[in-house]
């Protein structure tokens, strides 16, 4: 990869340096990293703001059914109980499948998004409809 170039995100042209070899896996992580910045409820989707490095990416994802959220609960984490511990692991894959299956649209990637951004805007929206649920007075 050397020669590589932060072509991941919609970058202006003064920002897309090339970088030396050992600079990379830096990059990388930077790009794997994402907070989100706002989250909006439009009908029966939601559009999910985040910072990355650089840039500011938007994702629209409808809203998903009770068995979907059902399916990637059971599928994203793992409990193993041992003698004296219980180790609960997390896999990316289940909410990078339900990613694909309510995505409307994106902005802001050259190329495809990376799965740590597709779990963060999964996760928000399962959060939002939470929130919701405890506010409705029914």
């Amino acid at each position: 990869m050397a020669g590589f170039a932060p072509s991941h995100f919609n970058l202006p042209a003064s920002s897309a340096t090339y970088l030396l070899s050992g600079q990379e896996t830096s990059l990388h992580r930077r790009i794997e990293r994402c907070a989100v910045a706002n989250v909006e409820r439009e009908g029966i989707n939601y559009r999910i703001e985040m910072k990355v490095p650089g840039a500011r990416v938007v994702h629209v994802l409808r809203m998903p059914t009770a068995k979907e959220m059902q399916d990637h609960e059971r599928a994203s984490t793992s409990v193993v109980a041992a003698r004296r511990s219980i180790e609960t692991r997390a896999f990316l894959e289940p909410s990078g499948a339900l990613y694909d299956k309510l995505h409307i649209s994106h902005d802001g990637y050259a190329g495809a998004v990376p799965i740590v951004h597709k779990s963060a805007a999964v996760s928000e929206v399962i959060a939002q409809l939470a929130i919701e649920a405890d506010e409705d007075p029914e």
